[in-house]
C-alpha cells in the first residue's frame, strides 16, 4: 500500500510540473504568434491599439485559470498522500531528502495559494476590466488597466517559476526517497581459471 501511495504522490507532482510547464510554453507561443498576426477586432473598434493582447489574452487567461485549478487539486492530493505515507510508518524519522521534500511541498502550497488566490485573481480581474473598457471604447481607462496588468506580469512569471521549481524539488526529493536505502553491489567477477 505504501508504494501505491508514494506512486500517486509522485505522479501528482509530475503532472503538476507538466501542467505548469505547458501553460507557460503555451503562453510563450500564443502571445508572439498573435502579435505577429496583428488582428483587428470589430467588437473592439473603438479601442485603437493592442487588439492582439485581447485576442491572445482571453484564451491565455483561461489556460492560467485551468493551470491554477489543476495545480491546487494535484497539490491537495500530493499533500494528502504524503501525510498518509508518513502516518503509515510506525516511527517516522525523515531522511535529509524527506525533510527537503516536506519543506518544498509546504513552500509549493504557499506559492500556489498566493498565485491562485492573490496574484492571478487580481490579474484576472484587471484583464476582464481591461477587455470591458476596451470594448466600450474607454481608451484612457483601458490603457490604465493594461498598464496595471503589465506591472503584475513580471511577478506572475516569477511566481510560476517558483512554483515549478518547488514542484521539481519536491518531486526530486520524493524520487530520491523512493529509492532503496542502499543499492545492491554489482556481482564480483571471478577470475578465469587456467586449464
Amino acid at each position: 500500500m505504501s508504494r501505491a501511495i508514494e506512486t500517486l504522490h509522485l505522479a501528482c507532482l509530475a503532472i503538476m510540473v507538466g501542467v505548469i510547464a505547458m501553460t507557460a510554453a503555451a503562453a510563450a507561443v500564443l502571445f508572439p504568434t498573435i502579435k505577429q498576426l496583428d488582428p483587428t477586432l470589430a467588437s473592439f473598434a473603438e479601442y485603437p491599439t493592442d487588439h492582439w493582447r485581447i485576442v491572445a489574452g482571453q484564451p491565455a487567461n483561461m489556460l492560467f485559470q485551468i493551470c491554477d485549478a489543476l495545480s491546487l487539486g494535484l497539490l491537495a492530493v500530493a499533500a494528502l498522500t504524503l501525510a498518509l505515507r508518513i502516518s503509515v510508518r510506525p516511527r517516522f524519522q525523515p531522511s535529509a531528502s524527506g525533510v527537503v521534500r516536506i519543506i518544498a511541498l509546504i513552500a509549493l502550497l504557499a506559492a500556489t495559494a498566493y498565485g491562485a488566490f492573490v496574484l492571478d485573481a487580481r490579474m484576472n480581474k484587471t484583464a476582464r476590466a481591461f477587455w470591458a473598457a476596451a470594448e466600450q471604447g474607454q481608451v484612457d481607462e483601458a490603457d490604465r488597466l493594461r498598464d496595471a496588468f503589465a506591472a503584475d506580469h513580471p511577478k506572475s512569471t516569477v511566481a510560476m517559476t517558483v512554483r515549478l521549481s518547488f514542484a521539481l524539488v519536491a518531486m526530486g526529493a520524493g524520487l530520491w526517497n523512493a529509492l532503496p536505502p542502499t543499492l545492491p553491489a554489482p556481482p564480483r567477477r571471478q577470475p578465469a581459471r587456467k586449464p
